[in-house]
């Protein structure tokens, strides 16, 4: 980030425009000493590179065990709450709350200041995340016991119990692809639901 006064108007003069304290500092990628267009770089993509699943299944004396777990490697995708966390009067994370820039603050937050009503920003790398995750989808165990005539089963299960996400995801579930490149969009930010089901199962 841009602390220093001397900094904003080095950086200004290199052609970022919305160069201030508490900002961005872009990188001159091209070593040209002019920050435009030309530094640009590709930082990732939303593709996967590897796509994965797997299931196991095991029984025992009238038990009986299944579990799905789901996974994707190498995905880079935007996260609209790099936007959302810019301002002051929105629903922001808390790892963006209490990392950001202030005035005085010691030592230089992580993320930029909040300015309200001002989007002030080009697409950077802070705004990337890395969305790889391994998921277990759901898991259940029964027991089937069977009398003279019938059967019955009964069983606890459970759906999307937990998520192992990289360290820098921040979102509620890297699963919720809901458009192109974003692992969530502004009307679909909500967190999957965990479910638990008991049940019987009753065979004549």
């Amino acid at each position: 980030l841009i602390t220093t006064q001397e900094e904003a108007d080095q950086y200004k003069a290199m052609g970022q425009g919305n160069a201030k304290i508490g900002r961005l500092k872009y990188v001159d990628t091209n070593k040209d000493g002019v920050i435009d267009g030309d530094d640009r770089v590709i930082l990732g993509s939303y593709i996967p590179k590897v796509t994965a699943g797997l299931t196991l299944g095991a029984s025992w004396k009238g038990f009986d065990f299944n579990t799905v777990f789901t996974g994707v490697f190498g995905r880079t995708q935007h996260s609209p709450m790099s936007y959302q966390n810019r301002f002051p009067n929105r629903n922001i994370s808390r790892k963006w709350y209490d990392n950001r820039w202030t005035l005085g603050s010691d030592p230089e937050g992580k993320y930029p200041l909040m300015i309200q009503s001002e989007s002030y920003e080009e697409m950077t790398d802070l705004m990337a995340m890395n969305t790889s995750y391994v998921k277990m989808k759901s898991i259940t165990i029964g027991y089937t016991h069977n009398f003279k005539d019938w059967k019955a089963r009964i069983f606890l299960s459970g759906e999307n119990l937990f998520a192992i996400t990289s360290d820098e995801f921040d979102g509620f579930d890297p699963e919720n692809g809901t458009s192109v490149g974003h692992y969530t969009n502004w009307g679909d930010d909500f967190p999957t639901p965990r479910i638990f089901m008991i049940g019987v199962n009753l065979t004549l």
